[in-house]
């Protein structure tokens, strides 16, 4: 008799010391499955990218130029955060889409403008299409190794080697300007930039030009009323083919400007 009894009180004994360790190990399991939860909901979030500040362009809500709003652009150190993709200039085609920023869209749509009246004027005929070269591109002024970037590299500058008419009239720099004898090296962009204050237009002693050469002075001229670097044929071989139209600031106060 006293065996049994014994024997219970060491079952009874045992199932105790096995609930317990059932309840310590089920805790344990919890306080474990709860601080991992905690530990989860604690984590920070991921970092979020940087937001893009851009700005709208008037000239490409209104319709007067045609195009696309690009990312922004950021290549050692040129750039511009809202460049625009353009296309066509109100009525009249580009031969190839440029990269340009809102400044520069909104005066070649006057200036196209103007070309439009002189070819109306001239050539008894619309303007159809401009033929375009360089605009944006991260390089230094005149393709130089070293010195200070380009208005191309800020796609603040377009470079323009021709015109189209709807008549069939092709017209290039290269072939209608008037002949130019570059006897010592004019206006470059590095130079045209360093100058300091006054305006300067290049002018010739020459008489009466070909229509078509009067067409591309004309259109020359127009430009020089509206953007702050016009390099032609004339400023120098550089430039002997295309006009290189930009926005930059040149002078004291940003007054100065250059017509070649």
């Amino acid at each position: 008799m006293q065996e049994d009894w014994c024997a219970n009180r060491r079952r009874g004994a045992m199932k105790f010391a096995c609930a317990t360790a059932v309840c310590i190990s089920f805790s344990l399991g919890c306080a474990t499955n709860v601080a991992a939860q905690t530990v989860e909901e604690e984590a920070p979030e991921p970092p979020q990218p940087a937001r893009i500040y851009q700005a709208a362009c008037p000239a490409l809500m209104d319709g007067r130029v045609k195009g696309k709003l690009l990312p922004p652009i950021k290549e050692d150190e040129c750039g511009e955060n809202s460049p625009l993709e353009i296309t066509e200039i109100g009525p009249v085609a580009l031969t190839a889409p440029v990269t340009i920023n809102c400044r520069m869209a909104e005066a070649l749509h006057d200036w196209i403008g103007a070309v439009d009246e002189t070819a109306l004027g001239l050539m008894q005929s619309r303007l159809l299409r401009v033929t375009v070269s360089t605009s944006y591109h991260c390089r230094r002024r005149n393709n130089a190794p070293d010195g200070k970037i380009s208005e191309h590299g800020f796609t603040n500058a377009l470079d323009i080697t021709g015109f189209e008419l709807e008549n069939g009239t092709r017209l290039t720099v290269l072939d209608h300007w008037p002949p130019v004898t570059y006897e010592d090296e004019a206006t470059s962009e590095e130079e045209a930039a360093s100058s300091e204050d006054g305006n300067e237009e290049a002018g010739t002693d020459e008489g009466p030009l070909p229509t078509l050469a009067q067409f591309l002075r004309s259109t020359r001229d127009d430009a020089c009323a509206l953007f702050t670097t016009v390099l032609g044929p004339e400023a120098n071989a550089l430039h002997a083919d295309h006009f290189h139209l930009d926005l930059g600031c040149h002078g004291k106060g940003c007054s100065y400007r250059i017509c070649e």
